[in-house]
C-alpha cells in the first residue's frame, strides 16, 4: 500500500473522517508491504500484508477471464487516467486483477484494486502503483469525494452509492454490464452521461 493512501482512506466502521494512521512494520519505496492501519477513534485495526489492505470479509465475486491488454486500455481509456496524474481510483470485483496492466498504461496514478484474497502481485506491479485490497464490503474504508475514478462491474447493490459518494467531481464512474436501474440510480443523484451503449456507462459528476 501506498503510504500517502492512508489521506484517502477513512475507518469503515465509523466514517467520521479523520482517516487512517498507518503503521508500519516493513516498507519499500515509500509501499508498506507488512503493518496495518488504525483508526484513532474506534481503535479498529486493518492489517497490510504483502501491500495488501485486508478488511476482513469474504465472498469476492470470482474475476471474469478476457484479453488482459484490451481490457486494461478500456478501463484506462474511459477512466481519462492519461489526464490524471497522480489520481486515486478504485477497480471493483471481477475488475481488479487488471490493475497491474491498467498502471503501466496509465502512469503515476494509484489504484485500489479489489481482488480475492491471496492474490499477490510482485514489488513490481505494487511500486507501479497497485494498492490489492481484500474483503470490501458495501461500506467503503473512503473518504467522500476523495476518488478520482471508480469502475464497477455487473451487480453493485450499494457500492453504487459509496462510488457515488468517494468520487470527486467532475471524475469519472464506468460501470460494465450495468443495470437499468444502476444508471437511473446515478442519473438521479448527479451524474451527467458521457457515452453509453449497451455493456458499458460512463459519467461524471457534475
Amino acid at each position: 500500500m501506498f503510504i500517502e493512501l492512508a489521506e484517502v482512506l477513512d475507518c469503515p466502521t465509523c466514517s467520521d473522517g479523520f482517516g487512517l494512521v498507518a503503521f508500519v512494520s516493513d516498507s519499500e519505496s515509500r509501499r508498506v508491504t507488512s503493518g496495518s492501519l488504525g483508526c484513532p477513534m474506534c481503535e479498529i485495526e486493518l492489517p497490510i500484508v504483502g501491500g495488501a489492505i485486508d478488511l476482513g470479509a469474504g465472498g469476492e465475486p470470482e474475476t471474469v477471464t478476457e484479453p488482459a491488454d484490451e481490457m486494461a486500455l478500456r478501463i484506462s481509456a474511459l477512466l481519462g487516467l492519461a489526464e490524471r496524474e497522480g489520481s486515486a481510483i478504485l477497480l471493483g470485483p471481477g475488475l481488479g486483477e487488471h490493475a497491474p496492466r491498467v498502471a503501466q498504461m496509465a502512469g503515476r496514478v494509484e489504484i485500489l484494486a479489489v481482488v480475492p484474497r491471496g492474490t499477490e502481485w510482485p514489488l513490481d506491479d505494487l511500486a507501479a502503483g497497485v494498492n490489492p485490497i481484500f474483503g470490501l464490503t458495501d461500506q467503503w474504508p473512503i473518504r467522500t469525494a476523495k476518488l478520482d475514478g471508480v469502475a464497477l462491474r455487473g451487480t453493485t447493490g450499494e457500492a453504487l452509492m459509496e462510488a457515488v459518494r468517494c468520487l470527486a467531481v467532475d471524475r469519472r464512474l464506468v460501470l460494465f454490464e450495468p443495470e437499468p436501474t444502476d444508471v437511473d440510480r446515478v442519473s438521479a443523484a448527479g451524474f451527467e452521461t458521457l457515452a453509453a451503449d449497451e455493456r458499458t456507462w460512463v459519467g461524471t459528476r457534475t
